[in-house]
């Protein structure tokens, strides 16, 4: 399994702090996953997962508040979780390539209204 947290630099405090990746780039690693404790990284925002072979959209992926670009693009997702509408923050969303999307979750075009970018090529 991957392991996404990670770099937890000390707050002003002293105490630790929020784990604190900003950007993730894991594209072409033939992950079929994405770890349950993605929703841990809430400084995260930029996260590239394309060009592997994820079959299933974990709902924590909901969590990332501060998402502000997804890039799941070239793998095999069927659907989409329906926590991807809470990603209030993205910009730029990607899924194209995966062939097997047939819409979007409820109230995401309402919720997600700062995307610039959405690239849904070669779905159904």
């Amino acid at each position: 399994d991957i392991e996404l947290l990670v770099d937890r630099p000390p707050s002003d405090d002293g105490q630790q702090g929020p784990y604190g990746a900003r950007k993730v780039d894991l594209s072409k690693n033939r992950i079929r996953r994405i770890p349950e404790n993605i929703g841990a990284n809430l400084q995260l925002e930029v996260l590239n997962l394309s060009n592997n072979l994820i079959a299933q959209l974990d709902e924590a992926i909901g969590m990332c508040s501060n998402l502000l670009d997804l890039d799941l693009s070239n793998n095999e997702l069927p659907l989409l979780a329906n926590r991807i509408a809470g990603l209030t923050c993205l910009t730029a969303f990607k899924v194209q390539g995966n062939k097997n999307i047939p819409k979007f979750p409820d109230d995401f075009f309402n919720n997600v209204i700062d995307l610039v970018v959405l690239d849904a090529e070669d779905n159904r």
